[in-house]
């Protein structure tokens, strides 16, 4: 769908990221995230598809009101924050159809979050882990075949490796020659894979952020996201709440400046994860429900696109019966 399309059909939008979390510096991006309710379609046709829109050269992303349901019932950390955002600063449109939403937003919370929440954590925590390394022994050269005694002038294409790596993944026996070719195949692309990596790390990084990586000793930015996800985790479990404002913003903006040393951070992230899997180990402690209630989640979101298709529909043709009066009646209305 075009701009226009999108923008009309918009039932909500906000500014989401570091903006709502209430940490956002002069440097800060201003994140952008809604949800839309297409034509029918976009539902209905074998042609027409469409699940988001993404604005170029900015960073807005706005959700068929079908994906966002399915992403948010699943407790996805960037998605599921959005209907929580209650700032009246933050929100850009609002309509009924989300006021709705926003009434029933605890049903789409559930102790899968224990697993979204701290699998994003990690995610950040791997990317530290990463960048550390890079730091403290960066690679020193392109890995060549040769090295893994590999034929240079014989690579095996991705398709073959596939369908080998499948068939050891099946339980299928390769002679020992396979194997080791294989073996060796995977060390070299592995390695390859890294080194590529590396380079795009190199030229992509942020200037003031490769600074803070220098002085600190690891990525602090993907510090204070760490941490920000853990918390609100466990505040989801324990609380039932998703608190996107953050209580602790001014410490979360100090960690992104290197409050946390490199072993802090790794103390906190085990404690955390620990205390999080304690938790869901006992559901009669936890405020959410082991599983969303699909079922009204259903009923809500196809009552919403009914009632959003019925005044789009009745408004159609209050514009039909307009354009088919005559000057002197169409006055009238206007008066």
């Amino acid at each position: 769908m075009e701009f226009k399309e999108v923008e009309d059909c918009t039932i909500y939008k906000v500014i989401h990221g570091s903006h709502a979390y209430g940490f956002a510096t002069e440097a800060s991006d201003k994140d952008i995230r809604g949800i839309c309710i297409p034509r029918k379609d976009y539902f209905l046709s074998m042609d027409q598809r469409f699940e988001q829109y993404e604005a170029p050269n900015e960073d807005t992303v706005i959700y068929n009101i079908q994906k966002y349901f399915n992403l948010a019932v699943a407790c996805n950390p960037n998605v599921i924050e959005l209907i929580f955002i209650d700032d009246p600063k933050l929100i850009l449109k609002e309509t009924s159809w989300i006021k709705e939403i926003k009434e029933n937003r605890d049903l789409f919370l559930s102790m899968k979050a224990k697993h979204t929440f701290s699998g994003y954590a990690f995610a950040q925590l791997k990317r530290i882990q990463t960048h550390r390394k890079w730091l403290l022994e960066p690679p020193t050269h392109c890995p060549t075949r040769d090295e893994f005694g590999l034929d240079p002038k014989d690579p095996m294409s991705s398709s073959q490796m596939g369908a080998l790596n499948k068939m050891i993944a099946m339980g299928s026996q390769l002679d020992g020659t396979a194997m080791e070719v294989v073996r060796k195949e995977n060390a070299y692309r592995n390695a390859k894979m890294h080194w590529d990596q590396y380079q795009t790390w190199q030229k992509e990084r942020n200037p003031a952020r490769a600074e803070l990586e220098k002085k600190y000793g690891y990525d602090t930015k993907h510090a204070s996201h760490l941490v920000r996800l853990m918390r609100m985790g466990l505040e989801i479990l324990k609380t039932g709440k998703v608190i996107v404002q953050r209580p602790d913003a001014a410490e979360l903006l100090e960690i992104r400046r290197g409050l946390y040393s490199y072993d802090d951070l790794m103390s906190f992230a085990e404690e955390k994860e620990a205390e999080m899997t304690a938790l869901y180990e006992q559901p009669e402690k936890c405020a959410v429900p082991y599983t969303p209630d699909r079922k009204k989640l259903n009923e809500l979101l196809i009552s919403t696109i009914e009632s959003y298709w019925a005044i789009q529909l009745a408004n159609q043709n209050v514009i039909k019966m307009m354009n088919c009066m005559g000057d002197d009646i169409k006055s009238q209305y206007k008066e």
